[in-house]
């Protein structure tokens, strides 16, 4: 059986500093419907139809390898205020991170490229979260994060990793321009079967 062809997406690493801490939103994703659901994520969802079509910032489509890249940060930032109530003025200052594919052997499959973005003045305290896709937000180190007990995906907890070191947005924002001038992976999991259990495998990563 061929794999199911990918649906488009994006997803905004959001960031701020509290008590000269870098933090990031994550949200925890309901049980009851969509995807991802009982993990914690960063706010994003598919590129809709709408998405398209507006007007291009410059250099993004070769940055993104793709025609139509700004649709991706307008996905990124629509989906961002209609999860978390969150908007983001001037979307087209969110940098582009990393982008990730799910496994060909999983029938649910998204393509996502990962903005990080700072987060407003004023618009991270009190949080309008979906309540029909979410159960909670939180913002947290990213080191908080990967010690916690919580449920993170392949992916968040790569880019979680990856921004441990920084302190500030600024240290984030000069990452990922580093990232983008080494050029953003396009990372391709696996799923291998260790010891009878499935397990997601990101061989570029080793």
């Amino acid at each position: 059986m061929s794999p199911t062809e990918p649906r488009q997406a994006a997803s905004v690493v959001l960031l701020r500093e509290q008590a000269n801490v870098l933090q990031c939103l994550l949200v925890e994703r309901g049980l009851r419907r969509g995807a991802f659901r009982g993990f914690w994520v960063f706010p994003g969802g598919v590129v809709d139809p709408e998405d398209r079509g507006a007007d291009p910032i410059a250099g993004l489509d070769n940055l993104l390898a793709c025609k139509d890249a700004t649709a991706y940060v307008r996905a990124a930032s629509r989906e961002l205020e209609e999860e978390t109530g969150v908007c983001l003025p001037e979307a087209e200052r969110m940098l582009y991170f990393a982008y990730w594919t799910t496994p060909a052997s999983i029938a649910k499959r998204f393509a996502t490229r990962f903005f990080v973005a700072s987060c407003p003045d004023g618009q991270g305290e009190c949080l309008r979260l979906d309540e029909e896709e979410l159960v909670d937000g939180r913002w947290m180190s990213p080191s908080e994060a990967l010690g916690s007990s919580i449920k993170l995906m392949p992916p968040t907890r790569d880019i979680l990793s990856r921004l441990a070191p920084c302190k500030t947005v600024a240290d984030a924002e000069a990452l990922a321009l580093s990232r983008q001038r080494a050029g953003i992976p396009h990372v391709l999991p696996i799923v291998e079967v260790v010891n009878g259990r499935e397990k997601i495998d990101v061989p570029e990563y080793r």
